[in-house]
């Protein structure tokens, strides 16, 4: 297996062209800026999130609101919660700090929850497409639904709901378990190969770096 200090090096010398010749069908490494990375974990979130609501909506209605004794009790409270916590975030990034939610706000079916989701998504969409790079250095400030005042760069708050959400995916694996359903895989790195553009590729033969160690190779090209 290669040693991360293999395939960086690997990566320097394609990017300074020491690693031989290269053709025009190769890929070419290019660096992701932290705007890149943001929109693209947001990709992952929406894949995730995508995959965890089809789940969902093979429960019956009954399954899906069923107290399973989680910390938010059933499959619609924690789907809710999410929903809930990225609208949430998403105000504040805006430069409102909502205190409550919506009042009109309907999540009791799946089919609710489906519909507010889009919406929240596109919304959230919408504001990635729009944002700069300076931007993510912007420092937000807010209160939480108690009222606690706080003040933290955007790009925390952007990375923040990705795992907030994360976390709670999590949970409804454990939750569509218990009710018999079958959860689907959302790691990160199922994303990436569902993609089929993953940051590395090995394309030719791998030989040891002279002076090194078998356990650290590089990509021969």
């Amino acid at each position: 297996m290669e040693s991360g200090v293999g395939i960086s090096r690997a990566l320097k010398g394609r990017r300074s062209g020491t690693c031989g010749p290269r053709n025009d069908t190769d890929d070419r490494e290019v660096l992701m800026t932290r705007l890149d990375e943001i929109r693209q974990l947001y990709a992952y979130d929406r894949w995730a999130s995508a995959r965890i609501l089809a789940a969902a909506e093979t429960l019956s209605d009954e399954a899906f609101q069923k107290d399973l004794g989680s910390s938010f009790p059933s499959v619609r409270d924690t789907l809710v919660h999410i929903l809930s916590a990225n609208w949430v975030w998403l105000s504040r990034w805006q430069g409102t700090s909502p205190r409550s939610m919506p009042e009109a706000w309907t999540t009791s079916t799946m089919p609710e929850v489906r519909m507010r989701w889009r919406e929240i998504e596109a919304q959230q969409q919408a504001y990635l497409a729009r944002l700069l790079e300076p931007e993510l250095d912007r420092v937000v400030r807010y209160t939480n639904l108690a009222g606690t005042p706080y003040a933290e760069p955007l790009w925390q708050l952007l990375r923040h709901v990705v795992n907030h959400a994360t976390y709670h995916r999590g949970q409804l694996t454990t939750m569509l378990r218990q009710l018999g359903a079958a959860p689907p895989a959302t790691d990160l790195i199922e994303y990436f190969r569902a993609e089929g553009r993953p940051w590395y590729r090995e394309r030719r033969s791998v030989e040891p770096i002279r002076g090194e160690s078998a356990g650290t190779r590089r990509v021969r090209r």
